[in-house]
């Protein structure tokens, strides 16, 4: 989806060649996260080469369960495929969102996201008491650093580590960590079409004022 060049075509893409397309173009990205697209987890799938391999981990037959041997096999048995022997109609909504947004809508939603991860790593960086690590797509990594004391990086990790947990328990926004270099550190992803740089901006205020409370 975020690549330039068109996508191969396969042959069963012709009768749903948007779909088929956009998939394709994931696959040639590598991009596999759900949360870039907006869509919820449960959408992902793993594709495999050899579908028999699926069948050769999941497929069970209880007694209970009542088959017609001299039946043929269904084309798609999907509860010998996994470990759900039922599923919801998950792909409906991969499906409404292509057709309400379009492959631009989430080019410009993705492209959102990693301008605010920008704009977030540029503006602890410019903060005298915050230190900027790293940017990445939508992912910045950052953490708190009071400028007025001398605190060695053990320390450091303890008081953001307590910050995050105010934060966390605050509700005003949600932030993860990372281990980087052996620094506990604040992550952000952005991944919500909604977020603006005014919230960057309230998202630095809010962990300034903790870490200052903390300190």
């Amino acid at each position: 989806m975020l690549t330039a060049p068109t996508a191969p075509r396969l042959p069963h893409c012709q009768t749903h060649p948007p779909i088929c397309i956009c998939f394709a173009r994931l696959i040639r990205s590598r991009l596999t996260r759900t949360s870039g697209c907006t869509i919820p987890i449960e959408v992902a799938c793993t594709l495999v080469r050899d579908p028999q391999h699926l069948q050769d981990a999941f497929s069970f037959r209880p007694p209970y369960y009542a088959f017609d041997e001299d039946e043929p096999e269904p084309g798609n048995d999907y509860f010998t495929m996994g470990l759900q022997n039922t599923r919801g109609f998950r792909a409906l909504k991969v499906w409404l969102t292509l057709q309400n947004i379009g492959r631009s809508g989430y080019v410009d939603m993705i492209r959102n996201d990693i301008a605010l991860a920008q704009y977030l790593y540029e503006a602890a960086d410019n903060h005298t008491e915050l230190e900027a690590c790293t940017q990445n797509l939508s992912l910045t990594t950052f953490r708190y650093v009071p400028s007025d004391e001398n605190f060695d990086d053990e320390q450091l990790n303890d008081l953001n580590t307590a910050l995050l947990a105010n934060l966390q328990k605050g509700g005003q926004a949600f932030l993860s960590n990372a281990i980087v270099g052996g620094k506990y550190l604040l992550r952000a992803c952005f991944v919500n079409f909604r977020t603006t740089r005014g919230d960057v901006d309230k998202l630095i205020e809010i962990v300034v004022c903790i870490g200052r409370e903390l300190r």
